[in-house]
Formats: C-alpha cells, structure tokens, sequence
C-alpha cells in the first residue's frame, strides 16, 4: 500500500496484517493512525537527528521519521513481539530505510519477561499482564540506558508500551543529561492504566519537573497548530481524571513532552508547577 504522501514525500508502504490488527484495518481503509504524532514525526526529523521507537509494532513511525530524514538520520526500533518484528523488517526493506530493529522489550530491568499478547489486537502486546492477554512466551528485556549507551545524540523517543511507561519512566533518573537537549519525547497515555501501576502518576510528574518539560496532549484537528499550548499539571490531571470516570478504558492521550533548549542538570529535583 502506498500511504502517507504528502506528509511524508514519496510516501510509506506497507506490509499489513489482514485481521488481528486494528493499526493494519486503520491503514488499509486509507485512514492515518494517530495522525497529530505522524505530523509531530514528519516535521521534526531531518537528516542527522536520531529517533528511538519503543514499540515500533510494524514500523509505521519509524518509517515515517526514516523517510523524513531523507536517509540522514538514524532510527533505533525496539519490538520483542516475533511476528510484529518480521513485518516491520519488510516494511523497512519495502521502504528502502535502514532501521536499527531490536528484538528486546524495554523495562525498568535488563532480564527476561513474559510476552502477553492478543490474537484481536496485535498492538497491544505487552510484558504487563492484564485480562485482555495471553502469556506467549519469554521475551528479552533491556533498559534504556544500556540501549541508548552507544548514542552522541538523541531527538524524538516514542514509548508506546501498554503499560510499562511508568516503570521506564521512573528508571530514566539522570540517564538524559547526557544529551545537550533533552529528547521530545511522544507518548500515548492511557490514564486509567497508568494509574493502576503508578497511582498519582508521580513518575511522570517527577520527570517533567527534573527535565523541565513542557506537556502537550495533542489532537487530531486539521489546522491546529503543530504542537498546542503546554498544559499545567493540574490541568493534565484533571483530563485524566475524566478520562478514568467516564471513559471505557481504552481512551488513550496522544502526549508530546517538550524539552527547554538547553539541558540543565538540578541541584535536586523539582516536581513540575502545577
């Protein structure tokens, strides 16, 4: 299939799942899935810059960020889950894009996990159990400071890992004043699963405050500007509470964490004004 273009010139093609895959069902109907991060991928690659995807499932967004950096940059692509990991070699290999493809689960220890994973919904696998799935197996786990070891620079990072996100989050710790910026950094957050792990969300709240992050939940809307205005945390909390009481749990937030230009370490760490 040949997707994307105008967003990203020439376009992306793509290997898809025939069922079992919501992502696939989207991109087959000429539907784009999470457009406002393809727009955020699309417009802050360029060649030389560096993007780290953690669940990059069949390669959508890394093929996306390697299109746009007009074969300059580089693209690391984290996916445990063997079948996923297969399409998204193809994809990379159909798209003429050299992908660093990993074949380990991102966690808050370097070991092994359990794989849990769903025949309904392909994107969804995870190494946090839940309801919905069904363990298939071991899987490597690594860290993000043994992953990003060998990095002199780091742009965009993605973390889409259906529930390890405040683990990882919590375990970055110092790990990003290694980099003169801060990465962005996109997330889709889905509060009501979040806070079943991490309950007031403090480890994001302590993440943004040490790298002095701005939050932005972005939307879907044609015209709206390319990142909107920074939340307050008491406001990002308040929407993730509505979320948690009316929603169906599913509802995810598609989140862009903007750095400062400059990192700069803290004497101690502050939590983010609310």
């Amino acid at each position: 299939m040949h997707l994307i273009d105008g967003v990203v010139e020439g376009g992306v093609d793509l290997h898809l799942f025939r069922e079992g895959d919501p992502v696939s069902s989207y991109l087959a109907r000429g539907m784009l899935w999470h457009p406002p991060i393809v727009k955020v991928l699309a417009q802050m690659m360029k060649p030389g810059k560096v993007f780290v995807d953690v669940g990059a499932h069949i390669g959508l967004f890394s093929i996306i960020a390697a299109k746009a950096a007009a074969g300059g940059g580089r693209i690391v692509s984290f996916e445990p889950d063997p079948v996923n990991r297969a399409v998204l070699t193809m994809n990379a290999r159909a798209n003429g894009v050299d992908l660093d493809i990993r074949d380990c689960a991102i966690a808050a220890e370097a070991g092994e996990a359990t794989l849990f994973t769903s025949d309904e919904n392909r994107a969804i696998h995870s190494i946090v159990p839940e309801p919905r799935l069904e363990p298939s197996g071991l899987v490597q786990t690594s860290t993000l400071e043994r992953e990003l070891e060998g990095l002199d620079r780091l742009d965009l990072i993605k973390l889409d890992v259906q529930g390890a996100e405040p683990d990882i989050i919590a375990g970055i710790g110092d790990l990003l004043f290694r980099f003169d910026r801060a990465p962005i950094v996109i997330m889709e957050v889905n509060p009501r699963g979040w806070v079943q792990r991490d309950p007031n969300m403090e480890a994001l709240h302590a993440f943004l405050g040490r790298y002095r992050y701005d939050m932005h939940v972005l939307v879907a809307s044609e015209g709206m500007r390319l990142v909107p205005p920074p939340l307050t945390w008491s406001t990002f909390a308040s929407i993730c509470n509505d979320f948690i009481r009316h929603g169906s749990g599913v509802d995810d937030l598609d989140v862009v964490l903007w750095p400062p230009a400059r990192n700069a370490r803290p004497a101690e760490a502050h939590p983010a004004s609310s």
